[in-house]
């Protein structure tokens, strides 16, 4: 922009010409800009639709034959995953939603293995030793024995009940076996329905096929162990059920593993194993006594119990008459003098546990929980065990003459028993108090000498019903709601 600026003449002589002043100015304007921007349209795609004609389907390759070996080598291990209702999670937390649920316990059937005749109560009859459910749940064996102090000279036998089509068991036994001495002990195989173990008074291993309808003996095994007094079955992996071994103990300490070929004609021993007592050493001065197992006597131990976990099958625990409780493992034994190169003997002891006051009558790892297990003793206490904790967890004292507690499927802090009364009841690990169940009656007066030492075992497939069997010759069948004693308070 420009400017002329005129000013008038004051004191001084006036000149037409006057000197201009002018000034430049940028404007505020910013110059004219020009761009080219792209746009950012939106994007679209073409989709099929899933309709296509079902002709389309045809055309598509499916390779049979793997997907019938993927269905083969997967039915056997979900159909055992769902058919072993004890360890099984596959139906935790699950409840049928709107069905009424009976919550009682009932008595279903009882079967006189041993008619009950009261004037032959005097003599020396024979008594039910022991039970076991074979692993389809459709057949129980029973065996009988006679007491004795020394040598036996008598017979043995065992029933073998099978359930009919309205899954009742029958009065009579659908087939008898006979022994050369009293069986005190059996066990069906795990995994094949039709192979029975046992063992007799005379330190004799039996194997029968109860199948064969001649002569059911398929194996006599004599033992090097004297008075055996317990066996069981065990395997490397309970999932596919490959290698599976026999365990006898007996009261000389001795554990022994049995391994058998395919036809289970032939056993030969796989480990031996020998337990012994603890040693303490004691110092002079009171004040500084060791409580740590620092050694071990010569002196062994009678085995009376012991149990594998399914968890980890290298560990087993072992309870002895004296009322020891010992953890044991099969992983690095220490090899012991008094074996042979063919038959060598170790000393599998890993930890003692504080002792029972008297001798154990049973000993169970928990189905849930891998590093619990329960003991029974015949000192009417039965206590909770943690692993690598040397003093229980929990000691339930029975007040009802429950001498055998055991767990309750798929359930943690619940275990049951057969009591004096007569009838099953519930006790709560955790509050080491009974459960209140709506049929207790304790006006109900029994003779407690009839139930001592009952047995229980739970059905492999239907683990609502319980097998109870008294040492009198009878057997009885419970029905039991196990889903809802979980939310029960005690």
């Amino acid at each position: 922009m420009f400017g002329v600026k005129h000013n008038e003449c004051v004191g001084f002589e006036s000149r037409w010409s006057v000197k201009k002043v002018y000034y430049e100015g940028n404007t505020q304007t910013p110059l004219y800009v020009s761009k080219d921007a792209t746009t950012n349209p939106v994007a679209s795609k073409e989709v099929e639709v899933q309709t296509d004609p079902p002709q389309a389907l045809k055309n598509v390759h499916v390779d049979v034959d793997r997907l019938a070996g993927f269905l083969t080598k997967m039915y056997p291990k979900v159909k055992r995953e769902l058919d072993d209702v004890i360890t099984s999670r596959a139906f935790d937390n699950y409840n049928l939603q709107g069905e009424q649920v009976d919550v009682t316990m009932k008595l279903s059937q009882l079967i006189e293995i041993i008619p009950q005749d009261k004037s032959m109560e005097a003599a020396n009859v024979a008594k039910l030793s022991s039970f076991s459910w074979n692993c389809s749940a459709k057949t129980i064996a029973v065996s009988l024995s006679y007491s004795h102090q020394s040598w036996c000279y008598d017979p043995g036998l065992i029933l073998l009940y099978t359930f009919d089509r309205e899954d009742k068991l029958p009065s009579q036994p659908t087939k008898k076996i006979n022994c050369d001495s009293c069986v005190s002990q059996i066990q069906f195989h795990p995994s094949v329905a039709s192979i029975l173990a046992g063992i007799t008074h005379s330190s004799a291993i039996f194997l029968w096929n109860v199948q064969n309808n001649e002569d059911e003996t398929v194996l006599i095994k004599i033992s090097r162990t004297d008075n055996l007094s317990c066996l069981n079955w065990m395997s490397l992996d309970y999932i596919t059920m490959d290698i599976i071994f026999l365990v006898t103990a007996g009261l000389d300490g001795t554990i022994t593993m049995w391994r058998f070929n395919t036809s289970y004609s032939c056993a030969n021993v796989y480990n031996k194993y020998q337990i012994k007592a603890p040693f303490m050493t004691k110092s002079k001065n009171k004040q500084h006594k060791s409580k740590k197992k620092q050694n071990v006597v010569e002196n062994v131990v009678g085995v009376t119990c012991f149990a594998f976990s399914k968890h980890l099958p290298d560990m087993f625990v072992v309870g002895t008459e004296g009322g020891l409780v010992v953890q044991c493992s099969t992983s690095n034994p220490t090899k012991l003098k008094g074996g042979t190169e063919i038959d060598p003997l170790y000393d599998p002891v890993y930890q003692y546990y504080q002792p029972h006051e008297s001798s154990l009558v049973s000993i169970q790892f928990s189905k849930v929980k891998k590093d619990v297990f329960l003991t029974s003793g015949s000192d009417c206490q039965t206590r909770i065990y943690v692993i690598g904790q040397e003093e229980p967890a929990r000691v339930i004292f029975d007040n009802n003459s429950i001498n055998i507690l055991y767990w309750v499927p798929n359930e943690k802090h619940l275990v049951f028993g057969y009591s004096a009364k007569g009838k099953l009841e519930v006790f709560n690990v955790i509050t080491g108090k009974q459960l209140k169940l709506d049929d207790d009656d304790d006006d109900k007066q029994v003779e407690k000498t009839t139930n001592m030492g009952a047995s229980c075992f739970l059905n492999p497939y239907k683990s609502n019903m319980v097998a109870v069997g008294l040492k009198k010759g009878v057997l009885e069948l419970w029905t039991v709601p196990w889903s809802t004693f979980s939310k029960m308070k005690s």
